[in-house]
Parts: structure tokens; C-alpha cells; sequence
């Protein structure tokens, strides 16, 4: 099973640095496309883990 495991942060996306202080309680969707032509594919599962900054 192909994997994929992503982390951002305000370092790697400084969009995100916006959004620092806001409240993390909020509604959410996630669009997930299979552009391939051959074969379906399949999304199992996924997270979103939040975690706070150190003081």
C-alpha cells in the first residue's frame, strides 16, 4: 500500500503562520480526486493532527 505522510508547518508554509492564535475548532471537508486513467483508487483513511507551538 503506496503511503503518504505529509507535515507543514509555518516553516514549510508560511500561509499557515495566518492562522497562529485562531481557534482550532471549526468544520472541515477533504476532496480527494483519482486522476488516473487505468485504475480506481482508494483513500482508506486520514488525520489531521493538531498540535500546539512551545511557549
Amino acid at each position: 500500500m503506496n503511503q503518504s505522510n505529509k507535515t507543514y508547518t509555518l516553516t514549510s508554509v508560511s500561509a499557515l503562520q495566518n492562522l497562529q492564535g485562531e481557534s482550532i475548532k471549526a468544520d472541515g471537508r477533504l476532496r480527494v480526486s483519482d486522476h488516473a486513467g487505468a485504475d480506481q483508487g482508494k483513500l482508506n483513511r486520514w488525520a489531521l493532527k493538531m498540535t500546539r507551538l512551545p511557549q
